[in-house]
């Protein structure tokens, strides 16, 4: 069933080329290509059954053949594989022969090129698998299985499939395309080799660079000699030379007109590749994107060029003067600030001074009185950035502490053009807290002091009173509280208590913790961070009896959200402190606030646990030597993290010390409740599992029917109402129309036009009668009766008092199997995960029955199995010694010898066949 002119049918298709012109620059989707002997209706119905449980949409595929057809999907590889697995085993099972070819498209290729690669492999599976179905799969995201493109690449290979479709000559002249090219070289990079075409100025280069030619440059040198007087500049690049001869001929002046996506994709796509990385945006990368991120754009050169070694003043030099082109590339613009603090502040890169900086990067402006127009820039930029303080890190601080230092009208806000603003008030205490620091006190300070202390009061109460449940109102306890300073007054613990009753809740799972409730008012997006951090500031910049209650009442109420929002102003955005000084500042504030100790040892395992791996161990060994008491008080502080951060910690503590009980594993309840909120069918599809697979011809939102099923709707005199209100219909077909069996009470068919308006349908087969369906209805549990019997026979099976066929026979019509899984999109971040109780639990047969839920999809549970018996597997190496502990943090399967990879496969096999032993020998498990 080879079809040797399949290339040539897709490019003179129609509708195939109108859907690779609609991918954008950006758009990565699956090549599908199907071809089978099986009789069209059984493909797609293969393909409709793959598409379900994988849970993706899929649109109609476009028919190339008789027996061929194209599909373009949209979707992560694991759903992908799932689909392709699903088709492949239906269709085998019906006797027929089928093969698959998936082809990821990358989005800086032409997918003209790509349809082509997936042709070539489709033809080269049926040619070797002429009798038997088969499967092939070329994915790029799915890195542990990518089996690369090199085949594809050679122009013997593409020219013969050229010449065997179209009976052309081969063309061995003819240029290979940009994308070709680009690819080879990234071929040829990867392997060490420098292009075949060596460039006479990487000679030239390797001639006169103090130190050793690195790859970093080499991506950039084409794009920098193709500038005008391209070759000066490369020279100047090098070694310095010709700069007089640069600036008295404006030289860099010049370069402004020049646009760097452009000029890079035409001279140095391994650069242009480099800028496509880095900017996460879609369709073609602007000037001003490219501005705005050249710092990530040149990290990898600078990595190279800032390395303190033996030639650290050369390649610094080098460095400055690649920034200079730069510099004249975006016509002279001051560089961002990251730009900034790597040449200026970063202990581990700086080696400029901030004169120094400023005279090679800034215009100089006039001096005045008053702002300067880039600095009055600056400061609109801070105060933008201090309305989303959520977002915020150390970076901002000093961004406002370098425009304090270049003039001291930042600090006069008056000439901040004030809109009444909480950023405002924010800006005004970070700044007085600068001033009082270093004891200046002076028009500006008073200014300062007064713009903050006339409005925070007022801001207070109202984000408090915001913050309350419907209908109620703020005590006036609380009132008097933030306004009656006597030193016999309520504690922050009994007012929080108090305040605590009123408060609105964050409406997800799990959020009413016992442990810590999740109040609105903590939530990220939420306007008293701002009060938060002006409280924080002014009592820095003068103690202050207001702002130490509203801290205190939110240390009481969430206290490790509210550390975690003091911590952002003194470490990095996804980093942990700046330095060791910001660190000891930070928790020298903290003094002032008398923060509980659990509450603090809490805080310091999360932040550690996410940025200090030397600092998280030791805090781990300190917390294996507490006394069951001391246990049991810090239990209290971690157990007011989110379930995330202590699941990991205890799940560490019983890697290091075995005898460790993990004190959260009861919470299995509650996960597997989760889980199942998102695994529990809606109605119409329980309804649908009664029924044969045969005669369920669709189930899913209406606007997916396929095209077969579109038919006009007729009512009978048999059609009934849902006994409850729900928003799916079911209908059955009926040779050229589609009978309403069963409408929906609330939003019912119009007979008139013939318009359904339920979101879902059920259609089912001809020989389905209406008896059948409606005693079916009758029967039905509603969704809290099935959620309930679904909760009650996972725990009495977890515990071990049932088998697992009771719970598969109680449960298997309410629950999607396929929907299992270690990352379930949507699952509630203030709900444990299942993985920590199943590694931490120490009786072997619970652990395997926690496994057996999980696994059980005859398909899709193989690979929840392979995950998890890949973090057992690893916790096994640990435990004997094979790895350290900071390895288990950050070993990779990929990173396993060939020996621990057939290890890992012996041990998944094992349990498996104890998991058969559990499911019964034999078993389908649906």
């Amino acid at each position: 069933m080879v079809n040797k002119q399949l290339n040539s049918i897709c490019e003179s298709h129609e509708q195939v080329q109108q859907q690779l012109a609609e991918l954008g620059s950006y758009d990565s989707p699956c090549f599908i290509l199907i071809t089978s002997n099986a009789a069209q209706q059984s493909v797609r119905k293969a393909l409709n059954v793959g598409a379900s449980r994988a849970q993706i949409a899929i649109s109609e595929p476009i028919t190339l053949t008789k027996d061929t057809w194209l599909l373009v999907v949209n979707e992560a590889h694991t759903e992908v594989k799932i689909l392709a697995n699903e088709m492949l085993t239906l269709v085998k099972e019906s006797g027929s022969l089928i093969w698959i070819g998936v082809f990821r498209h990358n989005s800086i290729g032409n997918p003209q090129q790509t349809l082509r690669w997936n042709v070539q492999q489709l033809q080269s599976l049926i040619q070797d698998n002429q009798n038997t179905s088969g499967l092939a799969i070329n994915d790029f995201t799915d890195k542990r299985n990518w089996p690369g493109i090199e085949p594809y690449l050679s122009n013997k290979q593409v020219a013969a499939s050229d010449q065997d479709e179209a009976n052309l000559p081969l063309e061995s002249t003819r240029k290979p395309s940009w994308l070709r090219r680009m690819l080879n070289v990234f071929s040829t990079n990867e392997k060490g080799n420098k292009s075949a075409h060596q460039e006479g100025y990487l000679n030239y280069a390797e001639s006169v660079l103090a130190f050793p030619l690195n790859e970093e440059l080499i991506r950039l040198a084409p794009f920098i000699v193709h500038l005008p007087a391209g070759e000066l500049l490369w020279q100047y690049v090098l070694t310095g030379e010709h700069g007089n001869t640069i600036r008295e001929q404006d030289i860099l002046l010049d370069l402004d007109h020049v646009l760097v996506s452009l000029h890079a994709k035409r001279f140095a796509p391994d650069f242009f590749e480099d800028i496509c990385d880095k900017i996460c945006r879609s369709g073609f990368p602007e000037q001003a994107d490219i501005f705005d991120d050249l710092d990530r754009i040149l990290m990898p050169l600078a990595n190279e060029l800032l390395a303190v070694d033996e030639f650290v003043q050369q390649k610094r030099d080098c460095y400055l003067r690649i920034l200079d082109i730069f510099y004249h590339l975006f016509d002279q613009t001051p560089f961002n600030d990251d730009l900034f603090e790597q040449l200026v502040e970063d202990e581990d890169t700086a080696f400029l001074t901030e004169t120094e900086y400023q005279q090679r990067y800034a215009i100089t402006e006039s001096v005045t009185d008053e702002l300067s127009c880039s600095q009055a820039q600056t400061l609109r930029k801070i105060l933008d950035g201090l309305e989303y303080v959520s977002w915020l890190d150390h970076s901002i601080i000093k961004k406002i502490a370098r425009l304090r230092r270049e003039t001291r009208k930042t600090c006069d806000p008056t000439g901040w053009a004030l809109q009444g603003e909480r950023n405002e008030w924010l800006l005004a205490a970070i700044l007085l807290a600068f001033d009082s620091r270093e004891q200046v006190f002076d028009q500006y300070s008073a200014a300062l002091k007064q713009l903050v202390d006339d409005h925070l009061h007022r801001a207070i109460l109202e984000d408090f009173s915001d913050a309350l449940k419907p209908s109620s109102t703020l005590p006036d306890g609380v009132t008097l509280w933030f306004t009656q300073f006597d030193v016999s007054a309520t504690t922050a613990q009994a007012m929080a208590l108090e305040l605590g009753e009123c408060l609105e809740l964050v409406h997800d799972a799990g959020a009413e913790s016992k442990a810590q409730p999740r109040y609105e008012l903590f939530k990220s997006s939420s306007d008293f961070y701002l009060v938060l951090a002006i409280c924080y500031w002014r009592y820095l910049a003068e103690p202050n009896e207001l702002c130490l209650r509203v801290i205190s009442l939110a240390l009481a109420l969430e206290p490790q959200a509210t550390l975690n929002h003091l911590v952002q102003f003194y470490a990095g955005r996804r980093a942990g402190f700046e330095s060791e000084a910001l660190a000891q500042e930070f928790y020298l504030s903290l003094k002032n606030f008398n923060v509980i100790e659990e509450d603090l040892f809490a805080f310091n395992a999360r932040f550690a646990q996410q940025h200090d791996s030397q600092a998280y161990a030791e805090i781990i060994t300190q917390y294996v030597k507490f006394n069951a008491n001391d246990k049991e008080r810090f239990n209290r502080g971690l157990l007011r993290l989110r379930p995330h951060y202590y699941q990991r910690f205890f799940t560490d503590v019983s890697r290091l010390n075995p005898s460790f009980d993990f004190p959260t594993a009861h919470e299995y309840v509650d996960i597997f409740r989760e889980i199942h909120r998102h695994a529990q069918r809606n109605d119409e599809e329980v309804l649908a599992s009664y029924f044969n697979k045969a005669d369920v011809l669709f189930v899913d939102y209406l606007e997916f029917l396929p095209e077969a099923l579109c038919l006009p709707i007729k009512a009978s005199q048999d059609t009934r109402f849902m006994p409850w209100p729900c928003n799916f219909a079911v209908l059955r077909l009926n040779q050229d129309h589609l009978e309403l069996v069963v409408d929906s009470m609330n939003r019912p068919f119009d007979k008139e036009t013939g318009h359904l308006y339920v979101l879902r349908v059920l259609i089912l087969g001809p020989d389905v009668t209406n008896e059948a369906v409606f005693s079916i209805i009758d029967s039905l549990p509603d969704a809290l009766q099935r959620s309930e019997t679904i909760e009650r026979f996972a725990v009495r099976y977890i515990e071990g008092d049932i088998a697992f066929d009771a719970f598969n026979t109680a449960t298997k019509h309410f629950i999607d199997r396929k929907v299992y899984s270690l990352d379930i999109e949507g699952y509630s971040q203030y709900v444990g995960h299942i993985l920590s109780v199943i590694l931490t639990e120490k009786d072997r047969e619970k652990r395997l029955r926690l496994i057996s839920i999980l696994a059980s999809h005859p398909t899709h549970g193989q690979y929840v199995l392979a995950d998890i018996c890949a973090e057992l597997y690893l916790d096994t190496l640990l435990a004997g010694g094979a790895i350290s502990f900071d390895e288990r943090r950050e070993i990779e399967i990929e990173d396993l010898t060939a020996q621990g990879q057939k290890e890992l496969e012996a041990f998944k096999a094992e349990t498996a066949k104890q998991l058969a032993r559990l499911y019964g020998e034999g078993e389908q498990v649906c």
